[in-house]
């Protein structure tokens, strides 16, 4: 029984959870707040006047709690409209952290080629060359294992197999599995031919276990630098409930070769009738930059500190405010500090190039793991 429920670790399916941890963690924090498919808590503007606390999920996560166990890879595959369709939810607060009113809407990912990537990996060039070597590898645990063994005998297996296919270091004191795995592995290794005609010549095991490493190395770099565009809209109240305020947003990032650094380009109109002067306006702001990756954590290559550098202009439409201009151009710093795994303090640094200002906004993120 435990040999079975170490041969069932190496499937398909179990492969896609594992991968799809990965890739949710090697995301940047820039992209987690563009769009992310678990839950995200965060609170903004908390060194200005009006702060918000939001909350965004995907329905995939609302409907199945993201239980990817309980869910086939077909449904997997049409599931596209749920994994990309997020609910907003957002309370805004004034300076003194009173309600001031509620916003609701969504963000849709018209295009997110990382979740379609992610998805068929299991079925890309990476599944398939693993397969290949998973149903090697099988056989010669089948050899092993094919006499009567005990318990422990069988733990020590495992832990050698274990180890030999995560490519670490360890100590063969005390388990002779590990000389018996390699030179096992010599027979079948000239069995295996890989999914894309090239086939090592190497019967040692290490070097195949390398060989996918470098194949699945290459397959997370070209889903790092696949393009998310997605579209938004929003609705707030005011602290009667009433709707006075509504926005359309969209958001294009894309990734830039091997580095992880990104392309950022954003949009936003907003109609706003809750002004001091009670008068309706309209407003435009664009963002556009670059978000790049200063450090990341090396074992797990994951992003620890970003900064991204970006022209921001508004502009006012209709009825300008006394003592306003209709146009402001900034230059933006925003950085991006990971505290914990899924713990970010966002901090933006804006400079009025026209009048001199420099201002500075504080917020914090929390995207929950699932």
């Amino acid at each position: 029984m435990a040999l079975l429920c170490f041969t069932f670790s190496f499937s398909q399916t179990d492969l896609i959870e594992n991968e799809i941890d990965k890739i949710q963690n090697r995301r940047t924090g820039n992209f987690k707040d563009a769009f992310y498919n678990i839950i995200q808590l965060t609170t903004k503007n908390l060194t200005e006047d009006e702060k918000s606390l939001e909350l965004n999920t995907t329905l995939f996560k609302i409907m199945y709690n993201a239980d990817l166990k309980n869910i086939s890879d077909l449904t997997i595959n049409k599931s596209y409209f749920l994994r990309n369709f997020q609910i907003n939810a957002k309370v805004n607060l004034d300076k003194d952290y009173k309600y001031k009113g509620f916003s609701g809407g969504f963000t849709y990912a018209i295009v997110n080629g990382r979740d379609k990537a992610t998805v068929n990996l299991a079925k890309g060039i990476y599944g398939k060359q693993r397969e290949k070597f998973i149903t090697a590898f099988q056989q010669v645990q089948s050899r092993l294992a094919a006499t009567e063994i005990t318990e422990t005998e069988l733990d020590l297996l495992n832990k050698a197999s274990d180890d030999i296919l995560n490519d670490v270091e360890y100590d063969i004191t005390g388990n002779p599995y590990y000389d018996r795995i390699i030179e096992e592995f010599k027979t079948t290794a000239a069995t295996i031919s890989y999914a894309d005609g090239k086939s090592l010549t190497s019967t040692d095991i290490s070097d195949h276990v390398k060989y996918l490493k470098q194949v699945r190395k290459s397959e997370m770099d070209k889903i790092d630098g696949k393009a998310l565009w997605t579209l938004a809209a929003d609705g707030s109240t005011n602290t009667d409930g009433k709707f006075n305020k509504c926005s359309v947003s969209s958001v294009y990032l894309k990734g830039i070769d091997k580095s992880g650094d990104q392309i950022d380009i954003r949009g936003t109109f907003t109609y706003d009738d809750d002004t001091l002067v009670n008068m309706p306006r309209t407003t435009f702001n664009g963002k556009a930059g670059l978000n790049f990756v200063l450090l990341r954590n090396t074992s797990e290559n994951v992003s620890c500190f970003e900064v991204k550098a970006l022209g921001e202009y508004t502009k006012v439409y209709k009825n300008v405010l006394p003592d306003e201009d209709d146009e402001i151009i900034t230059a933006n710093a925003e950085f991006r500090i990971r505290l914990a795994n899924d713990f970010w303090i966002p901090i933006t640094v804006k400079y009025d190039i026209d009048n001199a200002n420099l201002l500075g906004f504080l917020n914090l993120t929390y995207n929950f793991g699932g």
